[in-house]
């Protein structure tokens, strides 16, 4: 449960920096933020989405093959609900996956399970992974310290690379587009079996839904691993959703 529960959420390791951050850096980084917020349909528009929901449909591409066809529901960056059918080598199964706040669960079939708290842990820091290049504006709370991580060449696009971090959570690492400023990959640590591992998230085909542009193609790595391929489609953006979504499968 717990390798596809980390499969279908994330649907280099990170760079230490010794020196203070001068505010020149400080600088240039709000500069390719602010440029990829306007890109992405402006600071009033994106600030709005709290809610929303899209289809997800895409392939494993670790030793056991598959494919998968889900719905997504995500709420602010503690709620989320991935449910549809997933296909292992053959094997048709109905699932879902949930996490309310501190809670989070399983259903495969008719079989319900708790999350372990790792894998709980480990998904939680993805759904942070993905508020940041999700809209971009959470880059600029207060809360968030960035530091420069230099550029970088992604699928030969330059990018700026910048370190997220916030106390007493694990840091993030965000590769904008230099031109743009959309976001073209993202990394975490996640912690499996006692162990910290780099997942690495690459975004591309950036589409416009209600005014907004958003990446509609994600390539997943684990410890430079390809694991995971997955196109989104039909994006919805909510006030809210109802509560009840979110309950145990």
């Amino acid at each position: 449960m717990r390798k596809i529960m980390l499969l279908t959420f994330a649907c280099c390791l990170p760079l230490f920096l010794a020196r203070s951050v001068r505010s020149d850096d400080q600088d240039d980084l709000k500069r390719v933020i602010d440029k990829g917020i306007k890109a992405a349909g402006g600071e009033e528009k994106l600030s709005k989405f709290k809610a929303g929901t899209c289809k997800i449909k895409g392939k494993i591409l670790e030793d056991k093959e598959g494919t998968f066809a889900f719905e997504a529901f995500l709420q602010g960056g503690e709620q989320v609900k991935v449910a549809g059918d997933l296909d292992v080598q053959g094997m048709q199964t109905k699932v879902a996956f949930v996490v309310n706040g501190d809670q989070g669960w399983a259903r495969f079939t008719d079989n319900v399970e708790d999350a372990p708290k790792e894998v709980l842990a480990s998904i939680k820091d993805i759904l942070r992974t993905f508020r940041y290049v999700h809209a971009l504006t959470p880059l600029k709370d207060k809360a968030a310290t960035l530091s420069p991580l230099g550029e970088v060449n992604i699928d030969g696009q330059a990018a700026v690379g910048i370190k997220v971090g916030c106390k007493d959570q694990k840091d993030i690492n965000v590769f904008l587009d230099k031109a743009t400023g959309l976001p073209l990959k993202a990394e975490v640590t996640i912690s499996k079996d006692g162990q910290d591992e780099t997942v690495e998230f690459t975004l591309s085909e950036y589409k416009e839904f209600n005014g907004a542009k958003h990446f509609t193609k994600v390539a997943v790595k684990q410890n430079g691993k390809p694991i995971l391929e997955a196109e989104l489609s039909e994006f919805k953006w909510l006030d809210q959703i109802e509560a009840n979504v979110f309950d145990k499968p």
